[in-house]
Order: C-alpha cells, then sequence, then structure tokens
C-alpha cells in the first residue's frame, strides 16, 4: 500500500513537473489568466463587495490574488458576472508589475515583501503572492529526484553484495542481513 501511494504521488510530481514547464515556457509568450467572480444577491440586491479568485502567468511567473471588488454604479444584472472567465494577451514584464501595485483596491499596502522572484503582498481585502516557475518545478520534482537517486542506490548495493536496506556487506552471510534482519533481493540478471 506505501509503495502504490509514493508511485502515485510520483506519477502526479512528474505530471506537476511537465506542467510547470509547459507554463514557464508559455508565460514568455503569452500571459494567461482565470478569474473567479462571485456576487451575492440579485438585481439592485447585490452586496457592495464579493470576493473574486484570480490567477496569472506571466513572465516566468505564477502569480495567485484573492481580492474585495467593489460594485460598479449602478450594478449589474442578476448573475452576469457570477463564475469563471479566463483571458490571454501577448506577455509583457508590465504584466507582473500591475498584479503588484494595482493601486485601486485597498490602498497602499500593509505588508510588502519581494526578492529572488518571489513576492507577498497584502492591502486591506486583498492579497497577493508570486513565485517563479522554476521553483514550482524544484518542489514538484524533488519526489521524483528522490525515488530516482534511492531506487539507484539500492541497486548498486546489491550488485556488488551489499544489503539493500543498510548497506552491510552480505558476500559472507547469504542469508538474511546480520544487521538489520533484511532478506537480500535476488540481483537482477542486468546487474551481474
Amino acid at each position: 500500500m506505501k509503495r502504490r501511494l509514493l508511485n502515485l504521488l510520483t506519477a502526479m510530481s512528474l505530471l506537476l513537473c511537465v506542467a510547470a514547464v509547459a507554463m514557464w515556457v508559455r508565460s514568455h509568450v503569452t500571459a494567461d489568466h482565470i478569474n473567479y467572480f462571485r456576487w451575492v444577491g440579485s438585481g439592485r440586491d447585490v452586496v457592495e463587495r464579493h470576493r473574486m479568485f484570480s490567477a496569472a502567468s506571466a513572465e516566468g511567473a505564477l502569480i495567485v490574488s484573492t481580492m474585495q471588488v467593489l460594485r460598479p454604479e449602478g450594478g449589474f444584472e442578476s448573475g452576469s458576472q457570477t463564475g469563471w472567465r479566463y483571458g490571454r494577451a501577448p506577455s509583457h514584464p508590465d504584466h507582473i508589475l500591475r498584479a503588484l501595485s494595482l493601486p485601486f483596491f485597498g490602498g497602499p499596502a500593509s505588508v510588502d515583501v519581494r526578492g529572488a522572484g518571489f513576492a507577498f503582498q497584502y492591502r486591506r481585502g486583498r492579497f497577493t503572492a508570486m513565485a517563479p516557475w522554476w521553483s514550482l518545478l524544484a518542489l514538484a520534482s524533488a519526489l521524483p529526484a528522490l525515488r530516482a537517486w534511492r531506487r539507484r542506490r539500492s541497486g548498486r548495493r546489491a550488485s556488488r553484495g551489499l544489503c539493500r536496506a543498510c548497506g552491510y556487506d552480505l558476500r559472507a552471510s547469504p542469508g538474511t542481513c546480520p544487521e538489520c534482519g533484511a532478506a537480500p533481493a535476488p540481483v537482477p540478471s542486468r546487474l551481474r
């Protein structure tokens, strides 16, 4: 069960790696964004504020934000702005600057931390976080890299007559490992 779960997590991590590379490359050509709006009420009874979730990919970075948006003058028709919206534009360095400095949402930033391609910003009613795609790729590739390294190390140990679990020399004791009690796995013919 544990091995199947690790295999599933490794496969999902590899898929995330492929997606991160694809989005990283695409973000230098096209700025994609997806927004979710939800107005509460209907007609003129729409609440003055609502929450909006937004995710954007531009110039090698993923930008995620959530904010309160004011209802425009005169309101909207019932449900006209509720739901998902997708858009894209040619990528330009100003996309990131605009995402981190929208003056019409919440006034001056109360928290604004930036560095090494990362950014975190909080204004009254608005939160924005930015991470470069390379950092998400590194995070997603950690589990597959660790599993590959362990598998290679285990194969090398077995081919040299060592215990796969602890590395103890098993050439003198062909049964179980006297150090950890693990039974030696048969050496694959390609490693002999």
